[in-house]
């Protein structure tokens, strides 16, 4: 099967999120529940698989029926952001990829990983860092991460700390220390919603 990953701008990503919040997550609080979410509201069930990610390279795996969802039992055990990320970017790829997932053949995880490695590696890119993308969209949500950001910026300003374009990228390395800890998502995942969103400190 050629598979040709579907063409979603960011801005798109960012409208499908913000539609998944509004309907499964209304109360906006803080950090984003999204395994209540997927066990409680979106009824689909969450499997640890011991090794999953030492045999097959992978730490989720959505099941072709979306009824469930199974993530390497020690990153569920031990690596709480990650495993919050992973349950979101499968729930991404069920929004943003049903078309390829009802007509893609597995049945297996086994079968699913020997499929991957069919799909071209620039496609299989795309799909994934659309995904990704929405996991980062539904665990920071953008009014949040403005918020809070700002937040950070103002208590650095307390500190007397002075600004400047060429220091814009450590301000941003320190913020996301705070910031991942407010989300539960790692530091890497608010450092990309922060670039995505192009956040400096003189704009906020």
């Amino acid at each position: 099967m050629l598979y040709k990953a579907p063409y979603l701008p960011y801005d798109t990503i960012r409208k499908y999120a913000l539609r998944f919040l509004n309907e499964f997550h209304p109360s906006a609080s803080l950090p984003v529940p999204i395994e209540e979410i997927v066990e409680f509201k979106l009824k689909i069930n969450i499997i640890p698989m011991p090794n999953m990610k030492r045999d097959f390279d992978l730490e989720g795996f959505l099941s072709k029926d979306f009824s469930s969802i199974y993530v390497d039992s020690d990153t569920s055990e031990r690596l709480e952001p990650r495993y919050r990320f992973t349950l979101a970017h499968e729930i991404g790829h069920m929004i943003l990829h049903r078309d390829f997932y009802d007509a893609v053949q597995y049945s297996s995880l086994t079968e699913w990983a020997q499929f991957q490695d069919t799909i071209d590696s620039d496609q299989y890119s795309w799909f994934e860092t659309q995904a990704y993308d929405f996991a980062g969209l539904i665990l920071v949500p953008e009014q949040h991460l403005f918020d809070e950001y700002k937040i950070e910026v103002e208590r650095l300003r307390e500190q007397s700390y002075t600004f400047s374009k060429a220091n814009f990228d450590t301000v941003n390395e320190y913020i996301c220390i705070p910031l991942s800890k407010r989300f539960k998502v790692s530091q890497t995942v608010i450092r990309k919603r922060i670039y995505k969103d192009d956040l400096a400190p003189n704009v906020v």
